[in-house]
């Protein structure tokens, strides 16, 4: 079965924390604050001295990080071509350290910096960057066996960019409402350079949220 763009779905396929037993994932939609000032029910305008007009805010909802579930969103990922391009022709290695561009609390914990995985993840473990990045699960998660501690999974998968593909990561917006992008572009299986046996390549992107704290997770195309 293939996961494809017009199945219009996002969602995760492993959200997990290291250092916990108690497992649940999350992901949402980015929100931004926003003021309006309107007469009655027209729509926001300019409030001049002795007028009166209806003031109605939204504000980011504050989500407490101890605890994750997972919904699906409307497919709207941003570009996978954009951004700065990382872990060029590597296989099973990760990024070196790069700055989110924004605090990102994650289980309770804020992080400023990440290191990408060329096989699919992120992880907030610094200490990994520029080393082997393992493309095998012996053991069930969560576990520090084959995963570092902090590490988010997108669509986790042993790909091989040595031989296609790209992994860009950037950065969007502007505070509070900036989103820290990675996108694994037309990455092929390990076992499949140039998609000669039919599986096709997988195009996926990891979003990380300000304020609001969210992840989602977008797969255009991926095997399952």
């Amino acid at each position: 079965m293939y996961i494809t763009r017009n199945l219009y779905f996002s969602f995760f396929i492993a959200l997990f924390f290291l250092f916990t037993g108690n497992l649940v994932i999350a992901q949402g939609a980015p929100f931004c604050p926003s003021i309006n000032a309107q007469f009655g029910t027209g729509p926001s305008t300019t409030i001049c001295q002795g007028q009166c007009a209806n003031l109605s805010a939204s504000v980011v909802p504050v989500n407490q990080t101890t605890s994750y579930s997972v919904t699906t969103i409307p497919y709207a990922p941003f570009s996978f071509t954009n951004g700065t391009s990382i872990i060029a022709n590597q296989d099973d290695i990760w990024s070196s350290v790069l700055n989110l561009g924004f605090p990102f609390c994650y289980y309770g914990n804020t992080f400023t910096q990440g290191v990408v995985g060329s096989n699919g993840q992120l992880t907030f473990s610094l200490g990994v960057a520029n080393q082997t990045n393992g493309w095998s699960i012996t053991t069930p998660i969560p576990s520090l066996v084959d995963m570092p501690g902090n590490t988010i999974c997108a669509a986790f998968r042993d790909i091989d960019p040595t031989s296609s593909g790209n992994i860009y990561f950037a950065t969007y917006g502007t505070a509070p409402c900036r989103s820290f992008v990675i996108s694994w572009n037309n990455v092929p299986m390990f076992s499949n350079p140039g998609s000669c046996s039919g599986i096709p390549n997988s195009t996926f992107q990891l979003v990380l949220h300000e304020t609001s704290n969210y992840i989602d997770v977008f797969i255009q195309n991926s095997t399952a």
